[in-house]
């Protein structure tokens, strides 16, 4: 996490000044009253020293606050056994496969909007540790969607093997 932490920060530190540029922009074309009472929005203050700042704080809070490294159990088998069950959950969230590399597997969003929304840390990785632990890490909302799939999968092996 800490190797992609510089480019992770300064992205989203651009992308929260952009986003706020955008709701200055409607305020303005609405013509919705700032706290100050103006009629327009007080454009200076997208160069305030305070907001900046903000904006900055933010950014760099935001990597640190915004990704998620999940632990889950598997039952035995491996990357093998479980590599096509993985790639269903990750399907069902959105992601497509990307690639597999030393007992990972590596998936990203399928939709471009929503890419682009996540400003490109999309990337959702599924690390093998051993036969039965990985580890699922990305952004704390993918995260989440995709081992609740995994758990849902795993549930599903223990009751077909509750059957036989």
């Amino acid at each position: 996490m800490w190797n992609r932490y510089p480019i992770r920060a300064l992205k989203f530190i651009v992308y929260f000044y952009i986003l706020f540029l955008l709701l200055y922009a409607f305020m303005y074309l609405m013509g919705i009253e700032n706290p100050a009472g103006s009629i327009k929005p007080d454009w200076q203050a997208l160069f305030n020293r305070r907001m900046i700042l903000g904006i900055v704080l933010l950014g760099l809070a935001y990597p640190l606050i915004g990704f998620k490294l999940v632990k889950l159990q598997l039952p035995e088998g491996g990357l093998v056994a479980h590599e096509r069950g993985l790639r269903d959950a990750a399907q069902l969230c959105g992601f497509r496969f990307k690639q597999e590399s030393d007992g990972s597997l590596h998936f990203v969003a399928e939709n471009p909007v929503r890419r682009a929304l996540s400003v490109y840390e999309d990337n959702v990785v599924v690390t093998f540790e051993d036969d039965t632990n990985i580890t699922v890490t990305g952004l704390r909302k993918d995260v989440a969607r995709i081992e609740l799939r995994i758990k849902d999968y795993v549930q599903d092996l223990k009751r077909q093997a509750e059957k036989v």
